[in-house]
């Protein structure tokens, strides 16, 4: 029930009595921001101490979870901008493989070159894999720290495009004009708008503008 978690100035003065390890802990809780296990951290004792003051909820599955957001709120509102990033680079690293959990820690520690690379590994795998829908937030992700990779902003687009947000490609394609594509790409997905909008006259002539474009061989 959520009225029987404290907030306010109850929630403040109860975490002000809290000691700095045992504030790590609940910290650590907040960014994880779900269930975690306890063998990530070897604080026994704060363990204890949070779960008795309703802190933390063991799950039956043996981990820990943050009972109520007002907790969570309260926490990220009296915790300093270099410890919450720490917080999460801290997580970031605890992880060796790539996901979007991580993506996201490493975008909040100010690791933008690593989030990017995240979040472009994913995009490209589902793209690859042809699971467009789930492609397109990571691939959005990626484009947004870096939109110099021709690759991954022709995948967004086509992406796009396999999800019906015809729109959305149009206008990625006008906003981004040194996509990085090859000699007659960007003319093709011009084609392939036009195509989902099914305006055939503009898809001929995006077609056709592509096919100049390309390279011709010598002979």
């Amino acid at each position: 029930d959520p009225g029987q978690w404290p907030s306010g100035t109850a929630l403040s003065r109860r975490l002000d009595r809290l000691p700095a390890p045992v504030v790590e802990v609940l910290l650590h809780a907040v960014i994880v921001a779900g269930r975690w296990s306890a063998t990530e951290l070897d604080d026994s004792e704060a363990l204890s101490t949070l779960v008795r003051d309703g802190l933390l909820r063991p799950t039956p599955d043996g981990g820990w979870i943050v009972p109520h957001a007002s907790i969570r709120r309260a926490v990220l509102e009296r915790t300093a901008g270099p410890q919450i990033r720490r917080a999460h680079l801290q997580e970031a690293q605890r992880s060796h493989t790539s996901s979007v959990k991580r993506a996201h820690h490493w975008e909040v520690a100010g690791e933008i070159g690593r989030a990017r690379e995240d979040y472009e590994q994913i995009g490209l795998s589902r793209f690859s894999a042809r699971e467009y829908a789930a492609a397109l937030p990571c691939l959005r992700d990626a484009v947004r720290l870096d939109a110099h990779n021709g690759d991954v902003e022709a995948a967004l687009c086509a992406a796009l495009l396999h999800t019906g947000h015809a729109q959305e490609a149009w206008d990625l394609i006008e906003r981004l004009p040194e996509m990085g594509l090859p000699p007659g790409g960007r003319a093709l997905l011009r084609g392939q708008i036009h195509l989902a909008r099914a305006h055939a006259a503009e898809a001929l002539t995006a077609m056709d503008e592509a096919l100049i474009e390309l390279p011709h061989s010598a002979d």
